[in-house]
């Protein structure tokens, strides 16, 4: 179904969510944020500069052909700029940092770029370990029922929050998330989580000396194990198998030191 035909529609945060989505939601439109931007660089305008970048980064570190890339991710996020102003516009996003990243990507491409108004922001509250995920197919749609409405001052913030971290300025994203606390305390969080994985000074990192922990307190680097107990400790970060894969490679290779850079 084409976009311009339906009222409402559904950004979704990835294709799992994607194939188990209510059925009393079909006659809406879906959109799927398959990007990870909580990974590579991120700065630029949203233009061909930014998606060529995007594309050559995930195509290098996940696989995939450029073809892929701008037919699933580039193209299908480049429907909500075309969305009419009267159409309301769900965002199904969790809490962790992975989400989250994409979800202020998304808002700052419905604010710069649409005159939507009617935005909503639908999360399995309490869940921040399984997100979605823990939440049974025929009760999904009953999330509808505690919507979290994003007004203009909501989008405002969380565009602001995106492009300070694109730049990386943990002073503005604190700020924005603060000014955000009232209505998305679990921004901050998110935030919080990405400040502690950036490496200061020789330290490696929050995730890193996690993995590093757990290696020692489980006396194991299989990845299976390493991965369901980082997930476990570090759900903020929601991070896939493939990102933690990378970094216990990196921990392998190169180790911390006793104080744990």
């Amino acid at each position: 179904m084409h976009l311009s035909e339906v009222q409402t529609v559904h950004v979704l945060n990835g294709d799992a969510l994607a194939e188990r989505f209510p059925e009393n939601f079909k006659n809406d439109g879906i959109i799927v944020c398959r990007e990870c931007l909580v990974d590579g660089d991120v700065r630029g305008d949203l233009g061909y500069d930014f998606w060529r970048k995007r594309a050559n980064f995930i195509c290098s570190t996940y696989g995939g052909s450029l073809a892929e890339y701008n037919s699933q991710c580039r193209d299908e996020l480049s429907r909500i700029q075309m969305l009419r102003e009267d159409q309301k516009v769900y965002l199904w996003f969790e809490d962790d940092l992975f989400c989250q990243v994409n979800m202020w990507f998304v808002c700052h491409i419905i604010f710069e770029h649409t005159s939507l108004e009617k935005i909503f922001l639908v999360r399995p509250d309490g869940m921040l370990e399984k997100g979605f995920g823990g939440i049974k197919n025929d009760q999904l749609s009953q999330l509808i029922r505690d919507t979290i409405p994003l007004d203009r001052s909501d989008m405002i913030l969380t565009t602001m929050l995106w492009k300070a971290y694109q730049h990386n300025d943990i002073y503005e994203m604190l700020s924005a998330a603060g000014m955000l606390l009232s209505k998305l305390p679990q921004i901050v969080q998110a935030v919080h989580a990405h400040i502690d994985r950036i490496p200061v000074k020789g330290d490696r990192g929050r995730p890193k000396k996690t993995l590093y922990s757990l290696m020692t307190e489980l006396e194991t680097d299989d990845f299976g194990t390493l991965f369901r107990a980082f997930s476990q400790r570090e759900a903020i970060y929601g991070f896939g198998d493939f990102q933690v894969f990378q970094m216990i490679q990196d921990v392998r290779r190169n180790g911390l030191k006793p104080d744990g850079r």
